[in-house]
């Protein structure tokens, strides 16, 4: 951010190098024994707490420092805290829009594939419904490799064999009264034998 300092210091608090002419914090105050006796030092502080602060307005700081190890240096990050958690403001907007996205995203996919497998299924009770009224040649208007294929393959094998054993019914059916009628026509053509 256009806020962010950075101060070089050595062991003796004196400023090595620094990102700002007006670094918000005076050397004195970075010569406290807290920062430099710190290796991970991760503190909030009131920019008009300090007495030499060449800041004109009261901010809150985040401030971060850090020994370099093997070197007798400390560097030191300075952000105002408006401007930290700005960008973690803008990151939750954009994890909230996002999530709405997904969460609209897989409600829609999800009435689209409802409305395909009711289509579907909605056609195979009319195929049904045709069997039932004895159309064994009906076709189902659909193949697919998914559970309702399997479903409407299933009823296409069922309306075959049902087919399959009409016609063998009604041929024994047919069998059964010529042989009744060849029966008839035997008794009363020939005569009983007299024994």
């Amino acid at each position: 951010s256009d806020h962010t300092s950075v101060v070089l210091l050595d062991d003796s608090g004196n400023i090595i190098f620094s990102s700002e002419k007006q670094f918000p914090f005076s050397s004195d105050e970075l010569k406290l024994q807290k920062f430099l006796n710190s290796i991970e030092l991760t503190k909030r502080y009131t920019a008009d707490s300090a007495k030499e602060s060449q800041q004109s307005s009261s901010r809150d700081w985040i401030i971060s420092s850090t020994r370099v190890s093997p070197f007798p240096f400390y560097v030191i990050f300075a952000q105002p805290t408006q401007d930290a958690f700005s960008v973690l403001k803008k990151l939750t907007t954009q994890s909230i829009l996002f999530f709405i996205f997904i969460f609209s995203l897989s409600i829609g996919l999800a009435f689209l594939f409802m409305q395909i497998i009711t289509y579907r299924l909605r056609q195979l009770e009319q195929v049904a419904q045709a069997i039932s009224t004895g159309n064994f040649e009906v076709q189902l208007p659909f193949q697919s490799q998914d559970e309702v294929g399997s479903l409407a393959a299933a009823m296409q094998t069922m309306a075959s064999k049902i087919k399959d054993l009409v016609k063998d019914t009604i041929q024994k059916t047919r069998m059964e009264s010529e042989l009744k009628v060849s029966r008839a026509v035997q008794e009363n053509l020939l005569p009983e034998p007299y024994f």
